[in-house]
């Protein structure tokens, strides 16, 4: 498939038109639109990878409406910003992006500082992380409605700086590292951390390709449920092929335990 700035704002354009139907705000989230300019303690995390389906949106009011809800550009392709988007197409395309975007993290969702346009191309070539410099917005007391879940997450971020994880239940943080013969007291190796980041981004890849359809059920929670019942060993040499088997009688068993 050959990628072009046309397309992408073809997409961008259409998102903003659907948005507009179901009267709701046809351009990309900022979090100075949706949080305000309360003081908040902010903490540097420092490079990582972020997943991009977690970036909601931008961090200034300034750059909102260059985008659709969905991070496609808006603006004519003859406009100036129409040309740094399609040059920077090409450099992904040829050579990758080498210098990071800048993030700030508020609720384990990412908001962009610097490097809009490199998470748009992104984006539209469905790239499922990008490298990131990560500054964490603490929220004040008051600003989340699941902050039990959120204060699970940062324990086991501190074991284990995983962002790709976003589960729905309290406890399912500490499920997962009771199912890897690990807690969220001791600080986990830098290969236990690398080998669950891999094998969670394969299962994630098999599981939006082939399972996630027609379903509400997170990858997360798919995944904890799949560990639960197969056990750590259960990604290690297996066949792709086996593993979509397994993922679907995992959903399946979710989906009836729903009823």
């Amino acid at each position: 498939m050959k990628y072009s700035y046309q397309e992408a704002r073809r997409l961008g354009l259409l998102a903003s038109r659907q948005a507009k139907w179901r009267r709701k705000d046809p351009y990309l989230p900022s979090f100075e639109q949706r949080f305000g300019n309360a003081k908040r303690k902010e903490v540097p995390v420092g490079l990582m990878e972020v997943p991009v389906s977690m970036i909601e949106g931008t961090f200034s009011n300034a750059r909102r409406e260059s985008f659709a809800p969905n991070f496609m550009p808006l603006l004519d392709e003859n406009t100036e910003f129409g040309s740094k988007w399609a040059r920077l197409l090409t450099v992904q395309e040829e050579e990758g992006f080498t210098d990071p975007i800048i993030v700030y993290e508020f609720n384990h969702r990412f908001y962009v500082a610097e490097g809009n346009k490199r998470t748009s191309v992104m984006k539209y070539q469905k790239v499922p992380v990008i490298p990131a410099e990560v500054v964490r917005i603490l929220p004040n007391r008051g600003e989340m409605a699941e902050r039990h879940l959120y204060e699970e997450f940062l324990e086991f971020f501190k074991v284990a700086p995983i962002y790709d994880f976003d589960f729905s239940h309290i406890g399912d943080y500490r499920t997962l590292a009771r199912v890897l013969g690990k807690d969220l007291y001791h600080k986990w190796s830098v290969d236990e951390v690398r080998l669950l980041r891999s094998e969670y981004r394969l299962f994630k890849e098999q599981y939006l390709e082939h399972v996630s359809d027609g379903n509400d059920i997170t990858c997360s929670d798919a995944f904890l449920e799949y560990m639960t019942t197969y056990g750590p060993a259960a990604l290690e040499f297996l066949k792709v092929s086996k593993m979509k088997r397994q993922m679907k009688r995992t959903v399946r068993r979710m989906k009836y335990r729903r009823k």
